[in-house]
């Protein structure tokens, strides 16, 4: 459906080729609704339809806010960075960030079809079991969750019994004859520095030296859309509705009956047997706290009037924070033909008790850099250190009762003590590479920070002013078996039926990795859970 005809009239045409009625608020009448309608059209809210519609006796509605994603900007796999800010993107952003100076940073979110996998960096990275089943959510820890990652994925290694070779994403490697010559001279830095090389860092190992892995099919991005969705548009019980943006949820009592949306400046209601929210670790808590359940006293203070005192909805906020170490390019650095960033090492800090890597540190093809650092050299590339297991936690909140106001973006970044000692560890590291001798053939000199920079305390201004975020928020709308989780371990809203959260909001601790993996294999079990049947690999398509 093209972006802008989700008016009331075109919304009831789509709903009535499935039987999905308006509610009595908007028609007068109390026609029979959809069996899903789902809020949200990225990862998780685009395999949940194709998992779901794979029934053809469930009617299931898809929820998009954004458009379609047609654009050939989204297939290339070197334009992402120029995504970010741009049509595909909420344009959202934090609040300032106390130890990062103050600094207000962008916080962007997908609003197309595919959701945020249409728009990042196209990383496809599982993360430590340890982090798993750190959960502490039975059902839920690594060993659980493997058969989902395989059923998701075709890899272009062979199948064992950890890979997945014939499933809807395709995930690659660089080819050895497309590989960049300098992303190999950091993996052969960091062999030098004692780091083993990792031919497949989602198997056996996490930790080592290893070509990034990325959803990408024939040269082109392979979202959750792409993926899963398009493949099953045809299908007569799915109806897919784009430029619409979920204002709330409606309630019968304790049982949520359904959605209000808004497009093109008109209201409409969807009624459903079973609501599931998949708007993100962002809009999720969002959501749910318009539609009262959320902290009471705070929804109170807004106007709202409170359904269900839920005090963990929009807490523990967790993301990755990264910055940039520049160096200007003693040569000009050749294209990337993947995504920029295709060589990565994963390592342990030493000050973690953990036994998963904590770090990450990516070779970048291009400057990274912040306003407050100041701009890089024309011809520059980054070493990306990036803090994969934080302690600190945000929070997300309600500004206003306004439906279509953003919510509060508060990461917190480096707010823990901890993050900071283990962030200095990591920079340092990421130095140490970048100034040894296999890089030196590329490297002219260190532009970011200045070659001054040695001591601790430069290092630490340095970083206040180079983070950013990793654009990988999760654990707001937390997942457990104790009554303070928002989520049970079925993913149902506690204290209402009819209403699940199925996505990077639900997740207890954050991966160690780019959660995106992750939250594919979360909504293939929760697509499982919802049909009764075991995990199945292949497309759905029919």
């Amino acid at each position: 459906m093209p972006p802008g005809a989700f008016t009331r009239r075109a919304m009831t045409r789509a709903m009535a080729a499935v039987g999905v009625g308006l509610s009595a608020k908007a028609e007068g009448t109390a026609a029979r609704g959809a069996d899903v309608v789902i809020i949200g059209a990225g990862t998780a809210g685009c395999i949940l339809a194709n998992r779901l519609s794979a029934d053809p006796h469930r009617k299931v509605v898809l929820i998009e806010a954004g458009r379609p994603d047609g654009d050939p900007r989204l297939a290339d796999p070197q334009a992402w960075p120029g995504l970010i800010g741009g049509a595909f993107d909420w344009g959202y952003g934090t609040t300032p960030q106390a130890a990062l100076d103050g600094r207000v940073l962008a916080y962007p979110r997908g609003k197309v079809l595919g959701g945020s996998s249409s728009i990042n960096a196209l990383g496809h990275q599982r993360g430590h079991a340890a982090i798993f089943d750190a959960w502490d959510c039975p059902g839920w820890g690594y060993a659980d969750l493997l058969p989902y990652f395989k059923a998701s994925e075709a890899f272009d290694g062979r199948a064992d019994t950890l890979r997945g070779a014939d499933g809807p994403i395709s995930v690659i490697r660089p080819a050895p004859s497309l590989r960049s010559p300098f992303a190999q001279a950091f993996v052969d830095a960091a062999v030098a520095g004692g780091h083993g090389f990792n031919a497949d860092f989602n198997g056996v190992a996490m930790e080592g030296v290893a070509w990034n892995q990325f959803a990408i099919r024939d040269g082109r991005r392979d979202s959750e859309s792409t993926a899963y969705l398009h493949p099953v548009l045809a299908r007569s019980n799915l109806t897919v509705l784009t430029s619409a943006q979920v204002l709330g949820l409606e309630f019968d009592g304790d049982r949520c009956i359904g959605v209000r949306a808004r497009s093109a400046g008109r209201v409409s209601y969807i009624q459903a047997g079973e609501t599931l929210l998949c708007a993100g670790a962002i809009d999720s808590p969002r959501l749910l706290m318009l539609s009262g359940i959320g902290d009471a006293a705070a929804l109170a203070t807004l106007g709202i009037r409170p359904r269900l005192d839920a005090r963990g909805v929009g807490r523990d906020l967790q993301d990755h924070p990264l910055c940039g170490i520049v160096y200007e390019a003693a040569t000009p650095l050749p294209p990337s033909h993947y995504n920029h960033g295709e060589a990565v090492l994963f390592a342990r800090s030493g000050l973690s008790a953990n036994t998963a890597p904590d770090i990450q540190i990516m070779a970048v093809d291009a400057p990274f850099t912040t306003a407050a650092t100041g701009p890089a050299p024309a011809h520059a590339y980054s070493l990306v250190p990036c803090l994969m297991q934080p302690h600190s936690r945000g929070a997300v909140t309600l500004v206003s009762s306004d439906p279509l106001a953003p919510a509060r973006i508060d990461p917190n970044y480096l707010g823990d003590p901890l993050d900071v000692d283990r962030y200095l560890a990591a920079v340092r590291l990421c130095a140490s590479l970048g100034e040894g001798p296999a890089l030196a053939p590329w490297r002219s000199a260190r532009a970011l920070p200045a070659p001054s920079v040695t001591s601790d305390a430069d290092w630490l201004a340095y970083i206040r002013k180079a983070v950013s975020p990793f654009y990988h928020p999760v654990g707001t709308c937390r997942m457990g078996a104790d009554a303070a989780s928002v989520v049970d371990l079925d993913l149902r809203v506690r204290g209402v039926t009819g209403l699940r959260v199925i996505d990077a909001s639900v997740m207890p601790i954050i991966p160690n990795a780019m959660p995106n993996a992750a939250i594919v294999a979360i909504a293939e079990k929760a697509a499982a859970k919802i049909l009764g049947a075991a995990p199945k690999s292949g497309n759905s398509s029919g």
